[in-house]
Parts: C-alpha cells; sequence; structure tokens
C-alpha cells in the first residue's frame, strides 16, 4: 500500500540519491531492506510496534543492517524512525523501487503461464507491450490450468491469451439463449 507519506518518503531518497550518484548503491540497499522486512515478521513487528521506542527500534536496525548498506541509506532509516515512520518503512521501500524502476524506464510485468518461458516468448511478450526487452523485468508465475498462452499484468492492465478464458467465453456464448425473445 502506497500512501502519501511513503511516496514522499521514497521520493526525498531518490532525489537525494540522484544527487549524490549514488542511485544504484541505495536501490540495492533499498532492496535488502524490503527483502529482510518481508523475510522477517520479527523484523516487520518491530517496526510496527507502539510499544517499543524509537532508540531502541534504531539500535537494532543499526545492528541488523550495519555495515552491510551505504551510510546514506543509515541516515536516511534514522530520519524515518526519529519522524515516527517505522512502521511504513516497508511502504517506503516498495514505493522506492517502484520510483527507481520508472525514472529507469522499467517496465515490470508479472506473466502467469503453464510453463516456465523461454527467451522467444518473452521477446514476444515485450513486443506485445510495446517496450524494450531489456528495460522489460518480467515475474514468472506458472499455474498448470492456464493450459496454454499467458496473461500479462502490467500496473492496472491485463492481456489474457489463455486458453482456459477462450474456453470459458466459448462456454458463456454457448449458455446465452441466441433464440430467446428479450422483452
Amino acid at each position: 500500500m502506497n500512501t502519501r507519506v511513503s511516496i514522499r518518503f521514497a521520493k526525498a531518497l531518490l532525489d537525494l540519491a540522484i544527487e549524490q550518484k549514488k542511485k544504484s548503491a541505495v536501490f540495492a540497499d533499498i532492496t535488502l531492506i524490503l527483502k529482510a522486512i518481508e523475510d522477517s515478521k520479527e523484523l516487520s513487528n518491530l517496526l510496527k510496534s507502539p510499544v517499543i521506542k524509537a532508540d531502541k527500534k534504531q539500535s537494532i536496525t543499526s545492528e541488523i543492517f550495519g555495515s552491510k548498506i551505504s551510510e546514506m541509506t543509515a541516515k536516511f532509516i534514522e530520519i524515518v524512525i526519529s519522524k515516527g515512520r517505522e512502521s511504513l518503512l516497508a511502504d517506503i521501500c516498495k514505493s522506492y523501487i517502484s520510483l527507481h524502476k520508472s525514472s529507469e524506464n522499467i517496465t515490470s510485468a508479472l506473466v502467469t503461464s503453464a510453463v516456465k518461458l523461454d527467451e522467444q516468448a518473452k521477446k514476444k511478450i515485450a513486443a506485445l507491450l510495446k517496450v524494450d526487452v531489456a528495460k522489460l523485468e518480467i515475474e514468472e508465475k506458472i499455474d498448470p490450468s492456464v493450459v496454454g498462452g499467458f496473461v500479462v499484468k502490467v500496473g492496472d492492465k491485463q492481456i489474457d491469451t489463455t486458453v482456459k478464458s477462450k474456453l470459458l467465453n466459448i462456454k458463456h456464448e454457448f449458455s446465452a439463449n441466441l433464440y430467446e425473445s428479450k422483452l
């Protein structure tokens, strides 16, 4: 859930990273932090807990990430915690990743298919989306119920070329009685 607050924090960090020419380093740090929060229920609960004091949260996050992240990113986490927004840290990270990809003209797509995609299929999807293959980041999801074809989701848009959906459309057409009067 990208709130306005998380987007503002992410935008501020991105602007600073661009200004300091540390965009790729900060992106790697933010990716690491998000993965840690998503993988650790304890860390997620710590950041969301209103009972644990800010200085304790700061020392724990400093201990966890310490030398694994750049000084700029560490200072950013300190600011987020000092402003009482640590419960939004995962959302801030997601917003940052989204803004970073947007600034690099990288398109993210979720592709659901019955089998793993080969390079030729990825090129066809890139052509369908009218983007350069190098600027397309594909997250694959294997679903055998798709039967054949694929579903591509980019943002709020979806392209469904699956056999399953075509069969459902044919079923709906047959189930509609074309000869019944609709008065």
